[in-house]
């Protein structure tokens, strides 16, 4: 019966693909396992909605693409409401994907803050494993995002901010606080000054173009030089010429 209903959906969006129905149904049968029917109800997830998420997590988890216009509407709930749902389960299922700093910083086009950024959750991590004694995973994109728009508001670099709490799928005080956090950390990071850049290793053209550069540089200084010395030279004759002449003109 259910896979009927998702095969029937999923045709409807455009999903044909028996790999992504069979990962959807999956994914159905994992909801019944691990969410309550009372959480089910406060995301909504009931009916079609619920069907249409599996689709969706089962497409974009296999690569395939997936209407999503298509899938708001058809779940009968706002946008918002209907992506609020879909990262509720995502984070339920524990099919989130773990986004690095490094990863972030180039989708976001921030890499100048990447050393920064991870200094400061390493500091974070290791004042937290003094006083805790809880088990946190750091590397989640929770911590990774907040590490990284902490470090571009300490560097002045531009970052879309709520982009960035989006990936995390976290209430907007919760990313808020932990960006403070790491703020803090962060400017005893640019206080000592142990803010290490990481020098991109240069090619084989790029060492024969600074040698050539450092050449012409040498060869140019060499002939500024030269120059320089015959106008001394010439002033210096000039000189004797004029000197010679004078006591000529006072002999004769």
């Amino acid at each position: 019966m259910t896979e009927r209903i998702l095969t029937d959906v999923g045709r409807k969006l455009g999903i044909v693909s028996l790999s992504v129905l069979r990962k959807a149904l999956e994914l159905y049968q994992l909801m019944d396992v691990r969410i309550d029917s009372t959480t089910m109800a406060a995301l909504k997830l009931t009916g079609s909605c619920k069907v249409i998420m599996c689709l969706e997590l089962a497409a974009t988890g296999c690569g395939h693409p997936f209407d999503r216009v298509q899938a708001v509407k058809f779940s009968g709930m706002n946008k918002k409401m209907y992506i609020n749902s879909l990262k509720a389960t995502e984070s339920m299922l524990d099919l989130q994907q773990k986004l690095s700093i490094k990863d972030m910083a180039v989708q976001f086009g921030c890499t100048g803050a990447i050393n920064l950024a991870q200094q400061a959750l390493n500091r974070y991590e290791s004042e937290y494993d003094c006083l805790s004694q809880t088990d946190i995973d750091f590397s989640t994109t929770l911590f990774q995002a907040a590490a990284l728009c902490a470090a571009c508001r300490k560097l002045k670099l531009r970052v879309d901010k709520c982009k960035l709490q989006d990936l995390c799928s976290v209430k907007k005080s919760t990313f808020d606080r932990l960006v403070i956090d790491l703020e803090k950390h962060a400017d005893k990071l640019l206080g000592d000054k142990r803010i290490v850049t990481q020098k991109r290793p240069r090619t084989f053209l790029e060492e024969i173009e600074q040698k050539a550069q450092e050449e012409f540089e040498q060869s140019k200084q060499a002939k500024t030089e030269q120059e320089a010395e015959k106008t001394v030279n010439f002033e210096e004759w000039k000189r004797k010429i004029l000197d010679s002449a004078t006591k000529g003109e006072k002999a004769s």
